[in-house]
């Protein structure tokens, strides 16, 4: 049987316990209909989710050195991290310690996960980001295909580490694009 651990959290004392109640319910129906098994809860309270300063969430992170469970659960990808590069590092160490992928009940559904792609690709443009670091997208099998914009300089070695549906890539058309070896390992 597959295990998992949920994280849930809310980031102001605006939100309530609702919150956390309706993201573990979402989480524990879908373990149920895949038949994984959870074996621990994190939540953390009125924390922010751009720095990782959340205790439970750190007690995540160490606990996954244990290798018990193999998936993280959680509502929304916010939910984990607001923090690019911080998100790519804390992917990185579950995946170190044998977690398999971190899982979102938003991005279940394909067409969703390209929407998302392309808010990030625009959100991406209209804040000028010249580098897609290593790891930024570690595990998103459901991407088909990528259109690079156009502010993107750099892509580092393995932006797209785990991507296994990606057979498509468009690049924009200059010569000045350096990408990092094995930017692409399915």
């Amino acid at each position: 049987m597959k295990t998992a651990a949920i994280y849930a959290r809310y980031s102001s004392d605006n939100q309530t316990e609702q919150s956390i109640e309706g993201q573990l319910r979402v989480c524990e129906e879908y373990a149920q209909k895949n038949n994984i098994l959870i074996l621990n809860t994190y939540i953390d309270r009125a924390m922010t989710g751009t720095n990782d300063n959340r205790p439970d969430f750190q007690r995540m992170i160490k606990d996954s050195a244990k290798r018990t469970f193999r998936y993280v659960l959680v509502y929304k990808f916010d939910r984990f991290s607001r923090n690019k590069y911080e998100t790519a590092i804390h992917k990185k160490a579950l995946k170190d310690n044998g977690v398999l992928k971190v899982c979102w009940k938003a991005m279940q559904n394909t067409i969703l996960r390209n929407v998302f792609m392309d808010i990030i690709f625009q959100c991406f443009e209209e804040e000028n980001v010249k580098t897609i670091p290593a790891y930024a997208f570690y595990g998103c099998g459901g991407i088909k295909s990528i259109t690079i914009p156009d502010s993107v300089t750099s892509i580092d070695r393995g932006a797209f580490y785990g991507c296994s549906g990606l057979t498509s890539i468009t690049i924009p058309d200059r010569e000045t694009c350096s990408w990092g070896t094995r930017v692409i390992i399915k």
